[in-house]
């Protein structure tokens, strides 16, 4: 298909080339869009009756990559219900940070809170860890446990699964 002297789409026994903008339905009336992988399962699936979009990937595999070039001062990541109130992940050079941003101007003050979701009955526990650039030699720095017990410099490391190894902790991750 071309238009004024530029090819707009081109499809072959192989591959289909678009040159142009995609536009999958109308405003208010969309389509499932469906990008398969390499892999039996694997695939991006943008559900329009569900307003959804699912990436299924297989473990160990990055399920979305977002990459920026040079240090960015924005957040390269962000989940939240506007450009003015989300929870961010910024990657800079040599330093990362969250970012709970809110554009409220009143007076309330701004609530974040973390959770563990489960049904079992281990010693659930937040990990704050630190390792080499490839993730190998994983050495947790701080630890608190769902009874509110915070112990430092107590594991001495973890195993690629996170599960603590050390002194307090047996090798299932839970307080010995």
């Amino acid at each position: 298909f071309v238009t004024g002297g530029t090819t707009r789409l081109l499809l072959s026994n192989t591959t289909a080339t678009f040159s142009s903008a995609l536009t999958v339905g109308v405003d208010d009336t969309g389509h499932d869009v469906t990008f398969f992988g390499a892999t039996s399962g694997k695939k991006m699936i943008y559900d329009a009756s569900a307003d959804s979009l699912q990436i299924h990937t297989n473990p160990g595999s990055i399920g979305l990559g977002i990459f920026t070039a040079g240090v960015s001062t924005a957040p390269n990541l962000v989940v939240g219900r506007s450009t003015g109130e989300y929870w961010g992940v910024l990657v800079g050079d040599r330093s990362a940070q969250l970012v709970h941003r809110q554009d409220e101007t009143d007076s309330e003050a701004m609530f974040t809170k973390f959770e563990l979701w489960g049904s079992g009955t281990g010693n659930d526990q937040w990990q704050w860890n630190s390792a080499s650039n490839s993730g190998a030699s994983v050495v947790n720095a701080m630890t608190l446990d769902k009874a509110g017990k915070l112990s430092t410099g107590v594991v001495k490391s973890t195993s690629a699964t996170g599960n603590a190894a050390g002194a307090g902790f047996n090798t299932s991750g839970t307080v010995a």
